[in-house]
């Protein structure tokens, strides 16, 4: 609870960026103590209205939709989390724009169907 106190206050103050990163840590706390669908996707559709090109919340966001069987939102969320943490300015640690691209890019295979590229 604790946690989420931190993050909840972090997510309504701050710049956008700040802000983002607090949903997303939010997002995964409904995810995965409350187990509250609803909770997770509202609070990651805030993040990327807030920044768009959020690294953690596309990847995110990508795996959500896929969990949840959206599968054209999850494509276009999972080839934006691979071009962002692919671009000069990933927004995250070398080391996990590496992992995530490489989640993110075996996803958009997995989608598309493309076997050879995974």
């Amino acid at each position: 609870e604790r946690a989420r106190g931190v993050l909840s206050g972090l997510a309504r103050s701050g710049d956008p960026n700040q802000q983002a990163w607090a949903l997303v840590g939010l997002a995964q706390i409904a995810r995965f103590h409350d187990r509250n669908t609803a909770s997770t996707q509202a609070d990651l559709k805030e993040a990327l209205a807030l920044v768009p090109d959020h690294p953690l919340a596309l990847a995110v966001s990508c795996t959500r939709a896929i969990a949840t069987e959206h599968e054209e939102e999850a494509l276009s969320l999972c080839r934006a989390s691979s071009s962002k943490l692919s671009s000069s300015e990933p927004g995250v640690s070398p080391r996990l724009a590496s992992a995530y691209k490489i989640d993110a890019d075996a996803n958009v295979a997995w989608l598309t169907g493309d076997f050879d590229a995974m």
